[in-house]
């Protein structure tokens, strides 16, 4: 499985973490997994296997996960993003807050030579929005409250919709191009998402589970 989009990994510990999931962050660019461990029957045990070897059926069930996630870097004076905590309002400042809506499972996997991480593979919808607030205390924690701000005047900036390992001839209608935040924008995506999220359970709908957020803490084990 390639790794080029993990970065910020941290020093290697021994033992797998506490609740991993609870750092994760997202993947750059998700990209198509080739192999995924499921149960065998025929020999009792788990099995690292081709993910194009299994069915649709096979593939829906491992996406037993239904999640929304949210993430908040904020911008330093140097021009760099670092994460920070999720739940206190934003302070005045420039921000990339990505939303993932995913149909997932999680799953270690080898980054390189034996070192391993924690990564959530699956398949969804991402938002992300670039913002500036102009207020010191604005609440972006969903949709709901960031379409508020932006009817409020209390942020600029813009919206981004993408998919990740959907494949359905109905995908590239349901996705508007990045647009400018405004509650009328907000709404789009909004309604984008929500058709995006139908086609997953339609049974012609073709599903590529994508590695979308890992853990940037390596372990052995």
């Amino acid at each position: 499985m390639g790794t080029q989009n993990l970065v910020a990994l941290k020093t290697n510990i021994d033992e797998f973490p506490d609740n991993p999931l609870a750092q994760a962050v997202p993947v750059a660019m998700p990209y198509k997994m080739d192999y995924v461990r499921v149960y065998d029957e025929s020999i009792k045990a788990f099995a690292e296997v081709p993910i194009d070897s299994l069915t649709r059926e096979q593939i829906r069930k491992l996406l037993s996960n239904t999640s929304t996630k949210i993430t908040i870097e904020k911008k330093d004076v140097d021009g760099s993003f670092n994460y920070i905590a999720l739940g206190s309002n934003l302070q005045k400042g420039e921000y990339k807050i990505t939303y993932d809506f995913t149909n997932s499972f999680n799953q270690i996997f080898e980054v390189k030579d034996g070192v391993k991480t924690t990564g959530e593979f699956g398949v969804g919808v991402r938002l992300i929005a670039e913002i500036k607030t102009s207020s010191k205390s604005v609440n972006v924690n969903g949709l709901i409250p960031l379409v508020i701000s932006a009817k409020d005047k209390q942020l600029t900036g813009s919206i981004k919709y993408n998919t990740y390992g959907i494949k359905h001839p109905k995908i590239p209608t349901t996705a508007p191009a990045t647009l400018n935040l405004s509650e009328d924008s907000i709404q789009r995506v909004f309604e984008a998402v929500a058709a995006a999220r139908v086609l997953v359970e339609l049974d012609e709908t073709t599903l590529q589970p994508n590695l979308l957020s890992y853990v940037p803490i390596l372990f052995k084990k």
